[in-house]
């Protein structure tokens, strides 16, 4: 299940395109704390820019989780798609080919 928590501007386009868990929080850190503990959650999208606002220890836990997957949207990202994509497999679909 795709899950979406962030900002209300950053959560409406994701409500738009039809995501339905989507949380806008007033305390993110909070809320992506309690997200990470639903098992039902395969990908947690969040915004680099509050991603950036968390704790040094939440911003740590997060980069090392496997699941869920998580995704952060914006300007910057502290580690490509790619990578956690092969980090959550254990392989890179995105070897290239001979």
């Amino acid at each position: 299940m795709i899950t979406i928590a962030g900002s209300k501007d950053f959560a409406l386009g994701f409500r738009l395109a039809g995501v339905r868990r989507v949380f806008s929080p007033e305390h993110i850190e909070e809320k992506v704390e309690e997200l990470l503990a639903d098992k039902e959650i395969d990908i947690l999208v969040l915004w680099d820019e509050d991603m950036k606002k968390f704790k040094p220890r939440m911003r740590e836990r997060i980069r090392k989780i496997t699941k869920p997957i998580i995704v952060s949207v914006g300007k910057t990202e502290e580690e490509d798609l790619r990578e956690k994509i092969k980090k959550a497999l254990g392989l890179d679909l995105y070897k290239e080919k001979d």
